[in-house]
């Protein structure tokens, strides 16, 4: 019954047979997703190879991502849920999307972060610890581009959009957190040194930091800019040049854990600026003591947040009494 269309008396027969498979290449066949995950539930993962691999192909092609990367996860097919995100990504970059592109860059360091959990379970000798540190590696760099890429929308838009309700005091924020973080690195696909520059030297003649400013001018002098820039950056470099040569003390940031303060570019992104290369890459980080900066991703401020290792005799749940305990307890 079911091979001439009768597809809703071949269920009835089905289910009075209790053949299950049969009944649920029925419900796949007609895209009755909501009854085959159903079906797949009542009996403990058995399908969930055989029906969430088309449903999560259908819901890609309604333009559902979200539910198909789930989808794919639950068909045991991470591999088509990691191809998935990166050609999401990568059509977001594209489109200029950035905060939807560091949104899929965290989903794939989440897919990094569970493999590896899973690979620190089995028992797989050295080759699984190898495996593990390389998923650890790879969630590593999604999430440093994760945080590049919801950083660089604000950057974006200033330097696209014909109005910005940004903040000066955020934008120059933001700028040093993407040259910091990008470091000695070339800057990853759809990211521009070229606007990061220009937004920082703005910023910074704008919030007296004159010493910074005169750098990313004389950067910017070397780059090639659109040219609806450039009287504008002559007239800012010849404003600059009649500044005094140094940085508002107010402004430099200071490590919460050794107390230095440090300067307002990074030695590694102030060589990459400078030459395209450099040596030691430490990102957006104190300078002295190599604690890498917290910050508010609304401001993009330095939070007082440092790291610290609890004894190892205490339990989770006991470090978390004493952190929450009020000061002199």
């Amino acid at each position: 019954m079911s091979g001439v269309g009768a597809d809703l008396a071949a269920k009835e027969v089905y289910l009075k047979l209790g053949d299950v498979s049969a009944l649920m290449a029925i419900y796949v066949r007609r895209q009755d997703w909501e009854a085959a995950v159903a079906l797949s539930e009542e009996h403990a993962g058995k399908f969930d190879r055989s029906v969430f691999l088309p449903y999560a192909e259908w819901l890609a092609l309604n333009v559902r991502f979200d539910e198909a990367l789930g989808a794919y996860r639950k068909a045991g097919r991470p591999d088509q849920s990691q191809k998935l995100m990166s050609q999401l990504t990568d059509n977001a970059v594209m489109e200029g999307r950035f905060k939807d592109a560091a949104y899929y860059y965290y989903l794939l360091g989440a897919e990094c972060l569970r493999a590896a959990e899973v690979l620190g379970e089995a028992k797989g000798g050295e080759l699984s610890e190898a495996a593990r540190k390389k998923a650890l590696a790879e969630y590593d760099n999604y999430n440093k581009l994760a945080n590049l890429y919801f950083a660089y929308q604000h950057i974006y838009s200033f330097t696209t959009d014909p109005f910005t309700n940004l903040q000066p005091e955020m934008l120059f924020q933001v700028s040093r957190y993407v040259l910091n973080l990008m470091g000695a690195e070339d800057a990853p696909y759809g990211i521009s040194r070229v606007n990061t520059l220009y937004t920082l030297a703005k910023q910074a003649k704008n919030l007296g930091a004159y010493k910074l400013a005169r750098f990313a001018y004389d950067r910017l002098n070397l780059m090639r800019v659109p040219p609806a820039w450039r009287d504008q950056l002559d007239l800012d470099m010849l404003t600059v040049q009649a500044k005094p040569v140094r940085d508002t003390p107010e402004i430099l940031p200071v490590c919460y854990r050794c107390g230095a303060s440090n300067p307002l570019l990074a030695p590694a992104a102030n060589a990459a600026s400078a030459s395209g290369h450099s040596g030691q890459d430490k990102g957006d980080s104190c300078t002295n003591c190599g604690h890498p900066f917290v910050r508010s991703f609304l401001s993009f401020e330095v939070l007082p947040l440092v790291e610290f290792r609890a004894d190892p005799a205490l339990s989770y749940e006991e470090a978390l009494d004493l952190i929450r305990q009020p000061p002199g307890e």
